[in-house]
This record gives C-alpha cells, sequence and structure tokens, in this order.
C-alpha cells in the first residue's frame, strides 16, 4: 500500500471570490456557446444529419459509433463525409 498524501491550500475569502465569479463567467460562456449550438443544430433541415452532429459533436461519439447508431449499412468514413459535405455547402 501506497501512503496517502494530503495537499492543503489556503486561501483568501478575496481569492476564493474571484475564483467564483471567474467560474461563473465561465458557465455563462458556456450556456451562451451551447444555446448557440443548440440552435444552430435545430436549423439542420434533415434530421440524420442533426443526428450525426449531436452524436459526434455534443456526445463525443467516434465515428464509427456514429455510423453504428444510425444503423444504416453506412461506414464511419461515409457519414464523416456526409458531414463535411453538409457543412463545405451551408
Amino acid at each position: 500500500c501506497e501512503p496517502e498524501v494530503h495537499a492543503f491550500l489556503t486561501v483568501t475569502r478575496d481569492e476564493a471570490l474571484a475564483a467564483a465569479d471567474r467560474i461563473d463567467a465561465r458557465r455563462h460562456s458556456l450556456a451562451k456557446a451551447y444555446r448557440h449550438t443548440m440552435d444552430w443544430l435545430d436549423a439542420i433541415p434533415d434530421s440524420e444529419l442533426r443526428r450525426i452532429y449531436m452524436l459526434r459533436y455534443m456526445m463525443g461519439k467516434s465515428w464509427q459509433q456514429v455510423a453504428n447508431a444510425l444503423g444504416n449499412t453506412a461506414s464511419s468514413d461515409a457519414v464523416q463525409i456526409r458531414a463535411k459535405r453538409f457543412l463545405q455547402k451551408n
């Protein structure tokens, strides 16, 4: 067994409040980016393309996992090419 190591960090009240403000600002920025992304996804007319982007970029699935989730015979390369072509056209 390895010994446990405990480290303690002391911060002032002002430092803690400043850190909390930075976290709140970052949370707000991420929420805004998420809403913007969801609006963009909702505007895609093709439901399968919306699903491709949701699985790949919002859920972090690999291209192979995306292809498998679609349940059709498309390869991961075909799914990736379809997504890329949509971006190139729009």
